[in-house]
């Protein structure tokens, strides 16, 4: 639609979906001791579920993470009002203080 507006358009192929590749059977371990995960996608949660049955605490960077991990089993989800990078990290953040029992900062 832009070139046909008169722009030149250059594609750039910033993200991409890889199928997972388990590194053995201590990653899998962590995996399943792993307190918090974090994703990004939709495709970070199902790569996740495919590999393990492990649901920890999910912090994510928005709806359709959030979706998928809901999708996907996860009890205990976090996720911004609004998808993003800071609101990710506060999420985050917040399911840590969650797990650890402490109060929000103020």
């Amino acid at each position: 639609g832009l070139e046909s507006r008169g722009f030149r358009v250059t594609r750039l192929n910033t993200y991409t979906t890889q199928p997972v590749v388990v590194q053995g059977p201590e990653a899998l371990a962590l995996m399943g001791s792993t307190d918090v995960a974090t994703f990004g996608s939709p495709s970070a949660v199902r790569a996740w579920t495919e590999v393990t049955h492990c649901r920890p605490l999910a912090a994510c960077i928005g709806d359709t993470s959030r979706v998928a991990a809901e999708d996907s089993g996860f009890d205990r989800i976090y996720a911004p009002n609004k998808p993003g990078i800071s609101g990710w990290a506060e999420v985050t953040v917040a399911a840590i203080r969650d797990l650890l029992g402490l109060q929000a900062a103020t």
